[in-house]
Formats: structure tokens, C-alpha cells, sequence
């Protein structure tokens, strides 16, 4: 990740808060939703920080659409799917065995 991509305490706190509303309610939160989450006096203070987030690569937002925040995976730390290997196969083989979790 280059040096210009990394979060402040306070900007990693808004993208987990954004993380886990997403994650609980399957929508962007609205903005005064996230004000009150962070505990903001001012709805400026979230869309500051959203322009931070954006800017930075971590999340975009639509124009014109309500709860038009959407996450992006800028790091590989979240949003990846584990697959266990249960076989090792040579190369002349082509078959791949996977176990269903």
C-alpha cells in the first residue's frame, strides 16, 4: 500500500464504523446515521472524512443516489475467500479436489 493510502486512528475509525453498518444492514449508512455512530457535533465532520476515504481509495460514493457509499477492497485484508486444500496434485494431473466448508 503506498505511504499516502494509510488511515489516521480517526479515519480507520469511520471506515470500520461504515464496515460495520454495511456488514449488519446491507446498506450504506446515511450520513446523519454515521454522526451519530462516531459521536460528530456536525454532519460537515462525517462528509469531510468520507471526502478523506474516497480520495485515499477506500470507499466511493455515487452521485445522486441515497446511500451511495460503497466499500472497495484497497488492501486484501477484507473481502477474500479461503479455500482449503485437501490434495496436492503433480503436474500432469489436472483434477483439483476442494472441500466444501
Amino acid at each position: 500500500m503506498q505511504i499516502q493510502n494509510l488511515l489516521t486512528f480517526k479515519q480507520q475509525r469511520v471506515l470500520n464504523a461504515l464496515r460495520e453498518h454495511i456488514s449488519r444492514q446491507d446498506q450504506s449508512p446515511t450520513l446523519e446515521q454515521l454522526r451519530s455512530t462516531l459521536g460528530f457535533n456536525s454532519l460537515r465532520t462525517v462528509t469531510q472524512y468520507l471526502d478523506i476515504l474516497e480520495r485515499k481509495g477506500y470507499i466511493v460514493r455515487r452521485k445522486n443516489a441515497s446511500r451511495n457509499i460503497e466499500l472497495r477492497n484497497v488492501d486484501g485484508a477484507w473481502g477474500t475467500v479461503s479455500i482449503p486444500v485437501i490434495a496436492n496434485v503433480g503436474c500432469d494431473d489436472l483434477s483439483v479436489f476442494t472441500q466444501n466448508s
